[in-house]
């Protein structure tokens, strides 16, 4: 029973997805003497000749990045967006986000740089228009990427995660719109903030929902809200979605909240890999790959 709750909250339970027709080449990386892996979607229409966004999409703990194309539908939405995917491996399935708990504590942002380097080198990536997306621990790892890449990412996309406490204290030196998908029914990461627990046992703290919303406010200066709006198109999925967006017309960066009222820790519009009353409901309304990358499509980074 143990073993099950811990592939629950790490969001391992994912069942191995095959994306047809398109290419995805796994490679291989050195980082302190250790080997990495990531594997890297090149879509049919690039071309050296033009510079093309950089996506990279980042799984859960206890996940990979084999499952995430096709769980995330950005293997697809790759190739119809038209831009260069990255799905990197987490060192033995975990990513160091920056909680006071965790089970990796490799030093992922310089990994994630170094594939970063790696494929601006290799292809015409625009580095104006790079993202990074992830759900649970791969969400709260995209927090820490905006914090301490924010010379790299225009924009950071977390589906099922709250900032970790400890990275609560730090502020990006550049700004980073942020898109937050979180349901207020998740049982593994609690909306509202507070203690991770498996068994009784500490997995860290987190700050809750509408605290990380603030903290990117602050950081972006985008204080100015827009009217709230509501999304229930599915009346039979047991959820609802609510939008607040705040922007800042100066800098052209925004922070979105799509607080999923009912929703659990699921992708938005995507299986319901794991029965109801174990992680909660799948928000039918919309794809969350879909909306995030309309997102990031208005997201791009001033020129250093």
């Amino acid at each position: 029973m143990k073993a099950l709750w811990n592939i629950v909250l790490w969001f391992s339970v994912i069942p191995c997805f095959a994306v047809s027709n398109q290419a995805i080449e796994k490679r291989l990386v050195n980082i302190n003497d250790i080997q990495r892996t990531y594997r890297i979607q090149i879509p049919a229409c690039y071309s050296p000749d033009k510079s093309f966004p950089l996506v990279f999409v980042l799984h859960g703990g206890g996940g990979s990045g084999e499952n995430m194309p096709a769980f995330t539908g950005f293997g697809t939405l790759a190739e119809t967006g038209g831009f260069i995917a990255v799905y990197p491996d987490g060192y033995q399935k975990y990513w160091n986000d920056g909680r006071d708990f965790s089970f990796s504590r490799m030093d992922d942002v310089k990994f994630l740089r170094t594939v970063f380097e790696t494929v601006s080198k290799e292809f015409n990536v625009d580095k104006t228009r790079v993202y990074a997306v992830g759900i649970s621990n791969g969400a709260m790892m995209c927090y820490r990427l905006g914090i301490e890449m924010f010379d790299v990412f225009a924009a950071i996309a977390a589906v099922c995660g709250n900032l970790p406490m400890k990275l609560a204290d730090g502020k990006p030196k550049n700004f980073v719109s942020v898109l937050i998908m979180n349901g207020t029914s998740d049982s593994l990461v609690p909306y509202d903030g507070g203690t991770i627990q498996v068994f009784g046992k500490n997995r860290g703290y987190v700050i809750s929902t509408e605290m990380t919303v603030e903290f990117w406010v602050k950081a972006n200066k985008c204080f100015e809200k827009l009217p709230e709006k509501n999304v229930d198109i599915n009346k039979n999925d047991g959820s609802r979605i609510v939008i607040n967006t705040y922007v800042n017309h100066d800098n052209g960066t925004k922070v979105v909240l799509y607080k999923i009222i009912g929703g659990g820790h699921t992708w938005p519009g995507g299986i319901q890999y794991l029965a109801e009353k174990i992680v909660g409901k799948v928000n039918r309304d919309i794809k969350a790959e879909q909306v995030i990358w309309e997102f990031f499509s208005t997201c791009k980074k001033e020129q250093q």
